[in-house]
């Protein structure tokens, strides 16, 4: 609007809602603050921005060495000095808990490039701080469990519902 003084009104601006005035109410002159007073938060950010940038190197070096490697995530764990960890067994229902709770894992688990080709997933990334790449260590196909092997939960969880219906009919 190119105000200059305190109080000065413009002209009248075409708007998308119409004609405005714009007022000019105060001027404040740019301030800087002593170094002394900023340092910490300027050391704090630029700490945070170079590990953001390490960590998508990092990130970017374990997605390179896992495609070119597809079969084994050892050349990456050596590389990278990463541990590599193994889940208990999971079905595709996945869990509650843990990686396995993580859609995105399941999903990569169960896909054809990983279960049935066997070659390692793409770079998952869980949240902000937490990626990763995972293969199938040992697959079981889906079986019925001997009755044996379920009854104590069938048992728990009829005696659950019929304790349901009754708290309903109290």
């Amino acid at each position: 609007a190119g105000l200059q003084k305190v109080d000065q009104v413009s002209a009248p601006i075409k708007t998308s809602y119409g004609y405005a005035l714009v007022k000019l109410l105060e001027e404040r002159k740019a301030q800087v603050l002593p170094f002394a007073q900023v340092e910490n938060q300027i050391k704090a950010t630029l700490a945070q921005q170079q590990a953001a940038q390490l960590f998508a190197t990092e990130a970017d070096k374990l997605t390179n060495l896992t495609y070119a490697n597809p079969r084994t995530l050892e050349v990456a764990s050596k590389a990278l000095n990463l541990p590599i960890e193994t889940s208990t067994l999971f079905s595709r229902q996945g869990s509650t808990t843990g990686l396995t709770a993580h859609p995105q894992v399941i999903s990569a688990a169960f896909s054809d490039e990983v279960l049935k080709k066997g070659n390692n997933s793409d770079l998952l990334t869980l949240d902000q701080n937490t990626v990763l790449v995972l293969r199938v260590n040992q697959h079981l196909p889906a079986a019925e469990l001997p009755f044996v092997n379920v009854e104590k939960a069938i048992q728990t969880e009829l005696t659950n519902k019929k304790a349901q219906e009754l708290a309903a009919q109290a």
